[in-house]
C-alpha cells in the first residue's frame, strides 16, 4: 500500500511539472521587423491542419494586433483544411475583427482553408496558389446531407458577405454544382490563382509580401511577424488525434506495467511523461482547462483505492468513468474524444500483450499466464521457487476461488488456485503444493480443522 502511494505521489508531481511547462509559457510576443513607418501590418501564419489549437493561436494574434493598434492583419494561408467547428470559430474571429483582414494564399487554401480565405476582406494569391475542394467529409466518407447543407450555406454566406460569387463558393462544396467555364458536374471546384482573379474570387496575384503591400497601399509599413513559437507547434502536434491517441496508449500501458512490477522504473516514467504531454498540450493549446486534471487525478485515486482494496466495485467503475471523462472533454469534440479513447484502449491492450509476452516478468503476469511447462514425465514444472516454503501452511480465502483468487497465508496476501474447484470466501485452506509461481491450496474440512486445534492445544 505504501509503495502504491509513493507511485501515485510521484505520478502527480511529474504530471503537474509537465503541465506547468506548457501552461506557464507567456503569451507569444510580437517580433517587429522594423521600427519605422506610419502603418503596422501583422503577418500571421495559418498553416497545417485547422483545429482548435490554431483557433486559440489566432485569437491571441488578433488580440496582440489590437493592442499594437495594427492597421492590417495578413493571414499567410497554407493549409489542406481541417475541423469544421474550429473553422467556424476562426471565421467568426475574422468577420468580427475591426482591423481589416487580408488573406495571402501562399500555397494552398484547400477545404476549410478556402472558407477562411473567403471570409477575409480581400484575397491575394501567389501565381501557383490554389483554392477550393471544400467537400465536407467524415473520415473517408462524404458527410451526411445535414452537415453538407450547413457547410454549403456557410460557404455561400461568407462569399456573398464579401461580394463574391456564392455559386462558385458552393461549387467548391457540391460535386453536383456545375459552373460554366470552370467545372463540370460531378467534379469539385478548385480554382487556380488566374481563375480566382478572373471570376472575382481574389483581388490580385502577387509574388511576395512586397508586392502585396504595394498593391494594397501599405508599402513601407512596419511588418510585425507573429510566428507560432516552438511551444505552440509542439502543443498542436501533441493534440493532433493520432499523436494524442499514441500518448494515451503509452501512458496507460506504462502505468499498468509499472503497477504490476512496482519500482517506478522506465515504464512508469514513460507513462507519466505521456500523460503530462497529453494534458499539458491540450491545456496550453486552449482545448481544455484545469478541470481535466481534476477528473484525471480523481480517476487515478479511485482506481488505486480499488486496486488496494482488492476488488472491482463502485470505486473502480467511478475511477474509469472519471479517467475516461477527462480524456473525452480534452478533445475538440465528444466524438473525437470517444474515438481517441477507443483507439488508445485497443492500442494499450496490444502494447501490454507484447510487453508482458516478451519483456515483463512479474507476479501479476505470472498469475495471468501461469508461467510453467508440462511434460509427460514431470507434469507441471514451475520456474519460481519463491513460495516453496508455504507448502503445508494454512490460511483463509479472502474471496471465492473459481478456481483462482486470493488468500491470507502466514500473514501475507497470496494469489492462489484451488485444487478442487470452487471454494467459498472465508474458507480455511491449506497449501498443498507450489508449482512455479502457482500456489495451490485445498479446503480444510471440519474434521481436519478440529484435529489442527487439538494439535495446537
Amino acid at each position: 500500500m505504501r509503495k502504491n502511494f509513493n507511485i501515485f505521489c510521484s505520478f502527480i508531481c511529474v504530471l503537474l511539472i509537465f503541465s506547468g511547462l506548457f501552461i506557464h509559457f507567456e503569451e507569444v510576443q510580437a517580433q517587429s521587423l522594423a521600427d519605422t513607418g506610419e502603418k503596422t501590418v501583422y503577418q500571421v501564419p495559418v498553416e497545417g491542419n485547422i483545429e482548435r489549437g490554431l483557433s486559440a493561436f489566432l485569437n491571441r494574434a488578433f488580440e496582440s494586433a489590437q493592442e499594437e493598434n495594427a492597421d492590417l492583419i495578413v493571414l499567410d494561408i497554407n493549409t489542406p483544411g481541417g475541423a469544421l467547428d474550429a473553422s467556424f470559430e476562426i471565421k467568426d474571429l475574422i468577420v468580427n475583427e475591426e482591423i481589416p483582414v487580408y488573406a495571402f494564399v501562399n500555397s494552398q487554401a484547400i477545404s476549410a482553408g478556402s472558407y477562411l480565405a473567403l471570409a477575409s476582406d480581400e484575397i491575394y494569391m501567389r501565381p501557383t496558389g490554389t483554392m477550393g475542394a471544400a467537400e465536407a467529409r467524415m473520415g473517408t466518407e462524404v458527410a451526411d446531407e445535414k452537415v453538407m447543407s450547413v457547410w454549403e450555406t456557410e460557404m455561400r454566406t461568407v462569399a456573398k458577405e464579401r461580394d463574391r460569387d456564392p455559386d462558385i463558393a458552393a461549387a467548391m462544396v457540391r460535386r453536383e454544382m456545375e459552373t460554366e467555364g470552370l467545372v463540370s458536374e460531378n467534379q469539385l471546384l478548385t480554382l487556380s490563382a488566374e481563375e480566382a482573379k478572373e471570376h472575382g474570387m481574389a483581388e490580385g496575384i502577387v509574388n511576395n509580401y512586397d508586392e502585396l503591400l504595394e498593391k494594397t497601399g501599405y508599402e513601407g509599413a512596419n511588418i510585425v511577424e507573429y510566428p507560432m513559437e516552438w511551444a505552440e507547434r509542439m502543443a498542436r502536434f501533441f493534440t493532433s488525434p493520432a499523436v494524442a491517441s499514441i500518448l494515451l496508449t503509452l501512458g496507460m500501458a506504462g502505468l499498468v506495467i509499472e503497477l504490476s512490477s512496482p519500482g517506478l522504473g522506465l515504464p512508469g516514467l514513460v507513462g507519466l511523461l505521456c500523460f503530462g504531454l497529453f494534458f499539458g498540450g491540450h491545456i496550453f493549446a486552449g482545448l481544455a482547462g484545469y478541470e481535466v486534471l481534476l477528473f484525471f487525478i480523481v480517476g487515478i485515486i479511485l482506481l488505486l483505492i480499488e486496486a488496494i482494496a482488492a476488488g472491482f466495485g463502485v470505486m473502480g467503475l467511478a475511477g474509469i468513468v472519471s479517467f475516461g471523462f477527462a480524456i473525452v472533454i480534452s478533445a475538440e469534440s465528444t466524438e473525437q474524444g470517444l474515438m481517441m479513447l477507443l483507439y488508445s484502449l485497443l492500442g494499450t491492450i496490444i502494447v501490454l500483450v507484447i510487453a508482458f509476452r516478451y519483456f515483463v516478468r512479474s507476479r501479476f503476469w505470472d498469475r495471468i499466464i501461469l508461467n510453467h511447462s508440462e511434460s509427460k514425465d514431470q507434469g507441471y514444472v514451475g520456474t519460481n521457487t519463491e513460495y516453496k516454503n508455504l507448502v503445508g501452511e494454512s490460511g483463509v480465502t479472502e474471496g471465492p476461488l473459481r478456481p483462482a483468487g486470493t488468500a491470507q497465508i502466514s500473514g501475507e496476501r497470496i494469489d492462489v488456485i484451488s485444487e478442487g474447484g470452487y471454494i467459498p470466501e472465508g474458507t480455511p485452506v491449506q497449501v498443498s503444493k507450489v508449482e512455479g509461481s502457482r500456489v495451490i491450496v485445498k479446503e480444510i474440512k471440519s474434521e481436519e480443522s478440529d484435529q489442527k486445534e487439538e494439535d495446537t492445544e
